[in-house]
């Protein structure tokens, strides 16, 4: 149904794309427009004289049912919290009513000179959680830093620098390498969609633009995370102390060690990123390369390691019926990329000497976006992450190991130790503005997702899986 509405709606008054950067943001088509790196800075507040300010963000009210308990607020896990059938969160649904996705947007700038612009961004949301945050009384969320960065844009030499927390350098934009205009799935879900390839942390951007912006170069160096999720044995575990890691030798330093509440990696580099982007007159089209840095100590040698990891994507998106229909498509692949999928899964496996060995995995996601109406916002996802196993089968240790046991995990309170192979997603959905005129713009959001968890076999061939649906619906409220 949704396809055949993107094939007979009639054409809408913007297109795809600056209608998915206003949903994004939460701030109007013409201020993402003035953001950096298109044009002049063009503020719609004077705050003193040469320097102006965007306000934005929007007031959000979700309601979410799973078909399989996650104890989740808005943002759902789609890896290791989806539950196998020995779990009793797999046999009761949760509902639950939020406004956390609640966001606030600030926007400060200005231009030098005829040739140059500075700008400040700032971006928070509620999806932060303090210890006191509970939904018994009062849940008392606290607010969550999503972005906050500056630019320097020279439009004479075609020079651009971003430095602060962004989106990602290797996340797909709808034009050139210019911030705010990054192709985010316009899902209720803040998780997104599997396979949509981002994070947003703190980097330093060097970008230029060249043939009247049609050519961009950029390159970045983002701050690192190991990810751990999903591996059998912690990576801070010595020997002997969790299931599937028999060595002997004890690892430390390895990717959940940190004298913080939250784990924090002991990286020797930042995460570097070199991308080219096209935009020719028809589409939108971009490659990536990456380079990333694993360390870890082993106690036993009184020494450190450190191994390279990396990868490198395409993607595109295509008007197919300009201003009414977009195609797109992003792919990933490399070894110790899981950081930048939805899914998580695990960037590495422990070897039995000690040494870290990144894991092997692909992700992509494909998608249509369409505007049958100028107040209809149509759009149907598909994605799935792959990670590939990092073992053998005479020893316990590494990603997908053989010696794991999955065979209690159809059997409820059955022990089940499956390790995800892969995840992927079907998720279609819609945003109907209500209102738009002198007091703002209300909306209002329904989407439903299909999810798959597969796990890895065991010894005995044992693929457990699981299913999951997710539905939701959302009130916004855009006050500027």
């Amino acid at each position: 149904m949704l396809i055949l509405a993107f094939l007979f709606g009639r054409v809408a008054g913007s297109n795809a794309t600056e209608a998915a950067e206003a949903q994004n943001y939460g701030i109007s088509p013409a201020a993402v427009n003035s953001t950096p790196q298109t044009g002049a800075f063009q503020g719609a507040y004077i705050l003193k004289p040469g320097l102006t300010a965007n306000l934005g963000g929007f007031l959000e009210f979700d309601s979410i049912y799973r078909s399989k308990n996650e104890s989740a607020d808005v943002a759902s896990n789609f890896n290791t919290v989806i539950p196998f059938n020995n779990s009793a969160n797999a046999h009761q649904s949760e509902f639950r009513e939020t406004a956390r996705a609640s966001r606030l947007i600030g926007q400060v700038g200005g231009n030098p000179s005829a040739d140059t612009s500075v700008t400040g961004y700032l971006e928070t949301d509620f999806a932060g959680a303090a210890s006191t945050s509970t939904s018994n009384e009062t849940n008392s969320y606290v607010p969550r830093l999503r972005q906050a960065f500056l630019t320097y844009d020279d439009r004479d030499w075609g020079t651009h620098l971003l430095a602060g927390q962004a989106w990602s350098l290797a996340t797909m934009t709808t034009k050139g390498l210019v911030p705010l205009t990054e192709n985010v799935p316009m899902t209720i879900d803040p998780a997104y969609v599997v396979g949509f390839t981002y994070t947003r942390n703190p980097q330093l951007r060097v970008s230029q633009d060249f043939d009247d912006k049609k050519i961009w170069l950029g390159i970045s160096a983002e701050s690192p995370q190991a990810v751990t999720t999903g591996l059998a044995c912690t990576a801070n575990a010595s020997s002997g102390t969790c299931a599937g890691y028999n060595s002997t030798y004890a690892v430390t330093n390895a990717g959940n060690t940190s004298s913080f509440a939250n784990p924090l990696s002991t990286d020797t580099a930042p995460d570097l990123i070199a991308k080219a982007a096209f935009d020719p007159g028809w589409g939108h089209y971009e490659a990536f390369s990456m380079m990333r840095f694993f360390h870890d100590s082993v106690d036993t040698y009184a020494h450190n390691n450190v191994v390279v990891g990396g990868g490198g994507g395409v993607g595109t998106i295509l008007p197919l019926i300009p201003k009414m229909l977009d195609a797109q498509g992003q792919f990933m692949i490399g070894d110790g990329i899981g950081r930048y999928g939805p899914s998580q899964m695990p960037d590495y496996a422990i070897m039995p000497n000690g040494a870290l060995k990144p894991i092997s995995e692909y992700m992509f996601m494909t998608g249509l976006v369409g505007h049958p109406d100028p107040t209809w916002d149509l759009y149907l996802y598909g994605g799935e992450e792959k990670a590939f196993r990092q073992s053998t089968s005479n020893l316990a240790y590494g990603y997908g190991d053989f010696l794991l046991t999955n065979s209690g995990c159809n059997t409820i309170g059955g022990s089940c130790s499956a390790q995800t192979t892969s995840v992927w997603q079907i998720t279609p959905g819609f945003w109907k503005r209500i209102y738009e005129g002198n007091y703002g713009k209300f909306m209002a959001g329904l989407q439903d997702s299909i999810t798959r968890r597969n796990a890895f076999s065991d010894a005995h061939g044992t693929e457990p899986h699981s299913y999951e649906e997710i539905a939701m619906f959302s009130l916004r409220y855009y006050p500027f």
